[in-house]
């Protein structure tokens, strides 16, 4: 399972991006795994004002309810996310076409040919 995500300002410049593997897991779980480390990212950097775009409307319902996902695996990175929510920041969630998300979806690709769990760019990757 890979996830990937793109942090960009207002004018839609880029900030910092991610690209990670974790293994096995379903497409959710990747895609909540990328809306933790897109936050927690901004977060780091000090970014408090976020709009996150998926393509997954599973994820950002998800993520809007109160309700807990029937895949009880799931519960515990959403429960991250709402901690990481409970946080001095604002968050809109939106839910966006997969035409609008293809650099996240490059960077969660090339998260499959990893050598490391983890890669961080301050500039985009070639």
């Amino acid at each position: 399972m890979a996830a990937g995500g793109v942090l960009r300002n207002a004018r839609g410049d880029w900030i910092h991006g991610f690209s990670s593997e974790e293994g096995v897991g379903s497409i959710l779980e990747a895609e909540l795994l990328a809306v933790r480390r897109g936050l927690d990212m901004a977060w780091n950097i000090g970014i408090t004002d976020v709009i996150c775009e998926s393509d997954s409307l599973e994820a950002t319902h998800i993520i809007g309810s109160n309700s807990s996902p029937l895949d009880t695996s799931l519960r515990p990175m959403l429960s991250d996310i709402r901690s990481i929510l409970s946080r001095p920041m604002r968050v809109q969630f939106v839910h966006v076409f997969g035409e609008a998300n293809l650099v996240a979806d490059f960077l969660a690709k090339r998260g499959h040919s990893l050598a490391v769990e983890s890669e961080f760019w301050e500039e985009p990757p070639n």
